[in-house]
Formats: C-alpha cells, structure tokens, sequence
C-alpha cells in the first residue's frame, strides 16, 4: 500500500506511473476532504442546511490542496457542489492581513467555535496517538504489523534519514 495526503504526489503518480502504482495507492481522503465531507453532510444534516447551503473555506500551507478541491471525486452530483469550495494557502492569508495592515495586539478577542474541533472549554488540546503530522503512516503502519504479523507496536521510533 502506498499512502499519501499530498495532492501533487497523487496527481504525479496517476499520470506518470498509471496503472502500474495506482492499484496500490490508498482511497483515504486526506484531512482536508474528511473535514471537507463532515462539513458538508455531517455539520449540515445537523443544523438543518443543505450541503449546497455551505460555503466551505480550509486554510492549507500548500497550493497543491487547491487542485485536490477542485477533483470530480470531491464533487457532490446531487446538491452540485463541492466539499471543498475554496482553498486559501498560508502565504496568501499572510497577505492579505499585510496589505489590510491587520493589528492583533489590537484586536478584540472573540471565542473558539467548538462544534468541531479538538479544544476543550479551558482551552486544552486534545490528541491521540497518531493525531497529528504522520498520523496516517502511523495508523497504517500499526494496523499492518497487527494484520500480517501478529505484532502488537506500542511504541513506533521514527528517524530522520536526511
């Protein structure tokens, strides 16, 4: 199996290796589209809206998560929409509050929407094993040693090869 939430690395596998990898490449959405179908079927169901009735902004570091949005199999034929509908990078929400001259020190505070997110009423985060950077390979990684060795992994050391 071969797993990746990168949208370029994807995209580079399916047109330049086609058949011969795309067998082995995992169908888990990444983070982004998780959210992006919790969002617009999840969230909506349970506030009484339809998913065409959401507009659906996510905050990437990388322009590559704008092609991912834009892909027919995160498209919604019944409701003719996205589960995505726009991907802001981090550089491009850098400049905006550049040339808007935005003062933080300034600013007033306002509270943390909750419904959906890992923080608790006293402002601490919550995680799991696996919940964060590389969370998927090690899901994967815990999950195959059990299924094809019989190995329990209870600690998983990773290193740094560059």
């Amino acid at each position: 199996m071969i797993i990746s939430s990168c949208p370029g690395w994807v995209c580079y596998a399916e047109k330049t290796h086609g058949n011969f990898i795309l067998p082995y490449l995992s169908t888990t959405r990444s983070p982004q589209q998780m959210m992006g179908s919790l969002v617009k079927n999840y969230w909506a169901e349970k506030h009484g809206k339809r998913p065409d009735q959401i507009y659906h902004v996510t905050v990437m570091p990388c322009y590559d998560k704008k092609l991912e949005a834009s892909r027919e199999d995160f498209y919604n034929d019944v409701y003719q929409t996205r589960e995505v509908d726009l991907v802001v990078s981090t550089l491009e929400i850098e400049q905006m509050i550049e040339k808007e001259n935005v003062d933080f020190e300034h600013m007033e505070p306002s509270p943390l929407d909750r419904e959906l997110s890992s923080v608790t009423e006293d402002g601490k985060v919550l995680s799991h094993r696996g919940g964060g950077s590389g969370g998927y390979l090690d899901y994967v990684f815990r999950h195959a040693a059990k299924e094809l060795f019989g190995e329990e992994v209870t600690q998983l050391n990773l290193k740094t090869l560059r």
